[in-house]
């Protein structure tokens, strides 16, 4: 393969950000729990993995995830599946990984090399809009909305 040919380790990325439905709270409320939504967690700065790469949640071990999460995160559409990224620092290290069933926490600048373009771009784009605060939080946040009021229905 040519350099020129070549797609960037973060280049590419498949996600419909559905610009449309983000302030649509019945329609990403609908999607939160719709299990055949994907969710993507995060510990701190880190993905959480298995051995084939970043975990990618759905059905019900998401909605325990999704649960346990400090913050959710719409990134877009995949198909017909919403795609989310949760934050689970509020808890321990350990606890993430288990209640993620993953087998450890892993920068993703370690991971960039093995993981596709593609879904290298989409866990850069999770991290980024769930980095801590007093990083990239003055950033331009679309697609952070508050779970818990969705789920109150305001």
């Amino acid at each position: 393969m040519r350099t020129q040919d070549r797609v960037p380790a973060y280049g590419g990325g498949w996600l419909d950000r559905a610009a449309a439905r983000r302030a649509d709270a019945d329609w990403l409320a609908e999607r939160l729990t719709d299990p055949a939504s994907v969710v993507l967690p995060l510990w701190r700065d880190r993905c959480l993995v298995d051995g084939d790469g970043p975990v990618r949640l759905t059905g019900e071990r998401a909605s325990t995830v999704r649960a346990a999460a400090g913050e959710t995160v719409f990134l877009g559409v995949d198909g017909d599946a919403a795609v989310f990224a949760v934050d689970l620092s509020a808890l321990g290290e350990r606890a993430a990984v288990e209640a993620a069933a993953a087998t450890r926490a892993a920068d993703l600048r370690a991971l960039a090399g093995r993981l596709d373009p593609a879904g290298a771009a989409v866990q850069a784009y999770a991290r980024g809009l769930l980095l801590p605060a007093g990083t990239a939080r003055g950033r331009g946040r679309g697609g952070v909305f508050d779970a818990r009021r969705l789920r109150r229905g305001r």
